[in-house]
């Protein structure tokens, strides 16, 4: 069954789609990176989240502000506003006592969603290409063009999006090693990603077991890579049901 969902942040409407099963203990929402929405690329998220309803799992996928069908401008976009969304996210969960919560997420979220874990004991986390090293960020994004949009100093990234600079310059600090040791997160990385190098490295360093998607680049934007993706997932969350 699917519901229409409304989280008031500050006053914006967060919204998003619920995919609820009857009497499930186990949830997974997903977190979308910087530049994406609750579909995502070739609707991969809607896809997971239609396999982990036959797994009798429910799921969110939520716009945060900024993005998608969400209130806001994307150029209000931050580190530290989705920590807070998350903790709104996290709070709606857990008034729905489910037993299991996960977060699903993918690229450039993942920092944050590791911050967010490392002060939140329940949750588990799977992250998908998930660029950790800021030395990736750094490569993916140079600043091409630079101007005043709207009171804030926005920069032009080579992926042809406009980020507020004050991204840039959020530091995130999180204990990556106590999430691997607690056993409490899932790294999966397409083996064609061009965006995660300096990231897997610094995962397989940290003693990160990585589940490795043939074929898959940044956005899993082929057939086969979709394929495997989602039998990951499956396999993960079958693995903690059991």
């Amino acid at each position: 069954m699917l519901n229409f969902l409304d989280i008031n942040f500050d006053g914006k409407i967060l919204r998003g789609i619920e995919h609820v099963n009857i009497n499930n203990k186990m949830c997974v929402s997903f977190v979308h990176g910087i530049p994406g929405d609750r579909i995502d690329a070739r609707r991969i998220n809607v896809k997971i989240a239609r396999r982990l309803e036959r797994l009798n799992v429910d799921s969110i996928r939520l716009d945060l502000v900024g993005t998608g069908i969400s209130d806001g401008d994307f150029l209000e976009v931050s580190y530290t506003s989705y920590e807070a969304q998350l903790e709104l996210l996290y709070s709606y969960m857990k008034q729905k006592k489910y037993k299991k919560i996960f977060f699903l997420g993918f690229s450039d979220s993942a920092k944050i969603l590791l911050k967010f874990a490392n002060s939140h004991k329940d949750i588990i986390l799977i992250l998908c290409n998930g660029m950790i090293d800021n030395s990736d960020a750094k490569e993916y994004l140079p600043i091409k063009k630079a101007c005043r949009v709207k009171g804030c100093f926005a920069v032009d990234s080579n992926c042809g999006l406009w980020y507020n600079v004050k991204l840039f310059k959020e530091k995130i600090v999180f204990d990556l090693e106590k999430l691997i040791n607690e056993k409490r997160i899932y790294f999966i990385y397409g083996n064609d990603d061009v965006l995660c190098k300096s990231s897997l490295k610094y995962v397989s360093k940290a003693g990160g077991e990585i589940l490795v998607v043939d074929k898959g680049d940044h956005l899993f934007t082929n057939k086969y890579a979709e394929d495997i993706l989602q039998e990951k997932i499956d396999w993960i969350i079958k693995n903690i049901r059991e």
